[in-house]
């Protein structure tokens, strides 16, 4: 690439309809037609009563969120999914996705009583379980590794 961009200089990639673009402000992921997703420094890692386990990292603008489940069993099973987070003011909010073409609500968050609780719903389940948060393993996980889990997943 021949030119001077000043401070700024640009990678692209076409991968499987999805197209990776890495500057000098970070990574990010973005799909076509759609802007380029950039990670928070944030991420909650959730438990389950029986193993489960949600890792949620929201995008900057908090209006996005990538949410990967493990020890769910099933097509869910060691998968990133990119959500919209959809605020229900004081109710809390719900994770919202694509899934088979309709819009699917995998986790929902309410508030009450200055607390808030967390229940996932997965499609072969019959019954939504508990989360809860594990301030430890949120301290060890890293967003940037759910972003580079969810390029993976798509450029198969």
């Amino acid at each position: 690439m021949k030119g001077n961009l000043g401070a700024f200089a640009l990678t692209a990639g076409l991968f499987g309809g999805l197209l990776f673009v890495s500057g000098l402000g970070g990574s990010g992921i973005a799909v076509a037609g759609q802007p380029e997703l950039k990670m928070s420094k944030i991420i909650k890692v959730f438990s389950g009563p029986e193993g489960e386990e949600v890792a949620i990292a929201n995008v900057e603008g908090g209006k996005q969120a990538l949410i990967r489940y493990t020890g769910v069993e099933g097509e869910f099973e060691g998968k990133v999914f990119l959500h919209e987070v959809v605020d229900l003011g004081d109710r809390g909010s719900d994770y919202k996705m694509k899934y088979k073409g309709k819009d699917y609500v995998s986790i929902t968050g309410r508030s009450s009583g200055g607390s808030r609780s967390y229940e996932v719903y997965l499609p072969e389940r019959h019954d939504a379980f508990r989360i809860r948060y594990d301030d430890k393993k949120s301290k060890e996980a890293k967003a940037d590794d759910l972003l580079s889990e969810y390029k993976k997943q798509n450029r198969k």
